[in-house]
């Protein structure tokens, strides 16, 4: 082999280490959702949560039971203490889809021919918001409530469509698959909301 020969091919090998070394497409393509999110931290950073992972059929009808209670509980004060109209139609509309969403759980579960029991309480975490939003100054009261909604629908909405396309209960898939839509669509008005009340 000539000395240009492996000249040639030592530099090629070095070329390709170098690009391996390099982020790949997908690296790129999360560092640039990230560097996106980082733009409006107030709300974008709050809302995204890592995959979660398929949720067992206990573990998913008490996160999406408790996610119902949380949503009613928080309607609830919003409605009283709310002072932009939007926020307030968002919040009855909150306790409205969330309720039936509650009673279609109820009615999966039965269909399910388990024994399965829904959350009774909200979660640490849910009572914590709910506790933040009793004490809101009435000023701070509208931007807490959509920043808290805009992260609460990106957390549920995660949780539906992981379990409509990997759960292994056919009711609480076809639960999940139909509450997506619904849950997406709060997220989408929860998010914009938030965003217009930080201005």
């Amino acid at each position: 082999m000539s000395l240009s020969i492996a000249r040639s091919i030592s530099l090629a090998a070095a070329l390709l280490a170098v690009a391996g070394c390099g982020p790949s497409g997908q690296e790129r393509s999360e560092a640039a959702a990230a560097k996106e999110a980082a733009k409006t931290p107030h709300v974008s950073s709050a809302t995204v949560a890592p995959p979660p992972t398929p949720a067992s059929p206990e573990d998913f009808v008490a996160k999406a039971s408790a996610s119902d209670l949380f949503e009613v509980q928080a309607a609830q004060l919003a409605e009283g203490r709310a002072a932009n109209p939007a926020v307030k139609s968002f919040a009855a509309m909150m306790r409205r889809d969330h309720t039936l969403s509650s009673q279609d759980l109820k009615k999966a579960i039965v269909e399910s021919g388990q024994s399965l029991v829904g959350a009774s309480a909200v979660t640490p975490e849910q009572r914590k918001a709910l506790d933040d939003l009793t004490t809101a100054a009435p000023a701070d009261f509208d931007r807490i409530y959509m920043e808290s909604q805009a992260k609460a629908h990106g957390q549920a909405l995660a949780l539906m469509q992981v379990y409509s396309e990997q759960g292994d209960v056919a009711s609480l898939k076809a639960f999940a698959s139909q509450a997506s839509g619904v849950v997406q669509h709060h997220y989408k008005q929860a998010r914009t909301l938030a965003e217009q009340l930080q201005r």
